[in-house]
């Protein structure tokens, strides 16, 4: 018989500090499958406007070259579905903005945290930090006093998210994740497909999480 899951949540009796995570122009690919490049010839070769920045055509909303993925992948998988469209795995050193940062804050408009992501193996932001730090912000746990605020009607839509998350689990990992409790992924609802950012008000290092 499956696993019974309580609708009741938990939440972390500690709080975690945030994420610090860890773009070279690729070159011209061959054959009718391979995407265009990224560098020579793209928008992303030429330097913004003093004062504004560029996102990463990966994550640009709108370009050719964008790829949307499900914010509950790991890592792992969203590196697998770049690879599989035709994108080398060097793409993940490339800078995240052009120009190139040193950390983003990230906001999303459905969620009351913002992500701060730091350079790690490069002086600057890369695609890797950027996505990496986004996932692990995403699945830090909710604090008691993050969700008691809330108004009943949207603390009852997040439960809903957190059992339907839940149920997309295999059986033997339902009970495990249960006990976690509440993620702050489940905060932002149905709307778990990653669709690009886009800069903020706030400099170079302000920037727009999308979600759908």
């Amino acid at each position: 018989m499956p696993a019974r899951i309580s609708k009741h949540v938990h939440f972390s009796e500690e709080d975690a500090p945030s994420p610090s995570y860890s773009v070279s122009t690729l070159p011209s690919s061959t054959g009718p499958l391979t995407p265009p490049p990224l560098g020579y010839n793209s928008p992303y070769q030429y330097s913004p406007l003093p004062g504004t920045a560029l996102a990463h055509p990966l994550v640009t909303p709108h370009h050719r070259s964008f790829i949307a993925f499900d914010l509950l992948q790991p890592i792992e998988d969203v590196q697998s579905l770049v690879r599989y469209n035709r994108f080398p795995d060097h793409v993940w050193d490339e800078p995240a903005t052009n120009p190139p940062v040193p950390f983003m804050e990230v906001q999303c408009p459905r969620l009351p945290w913002r992500i701060v992501i730091e350079c790690s193996t490069k002086p600057y932001v890369t695609m890797k930090d950027l996505v990496k730090g986004i996932y692990k912000s995403l699945h830090k746990t909710v604090l008691a006093d993050e969700y008691r605020p809330l108004e009943p009607s949207l603390q009852s839509r997040i439960n809903e998210a957190f059992i339907f998350r839940l149920k997309q689990l295999p059986e033997y990992e339902r009970r495990m994740e249960h006990a976690k409790g509440l993620r702050r992924i489940d905060f932002l609802l149905s709307h778990t497909t990653f669709m690009g950012i886009v800069p903020g008000k706030e400099g170079l290092n302000g920037w727009m999480l999308l979600v759908s």
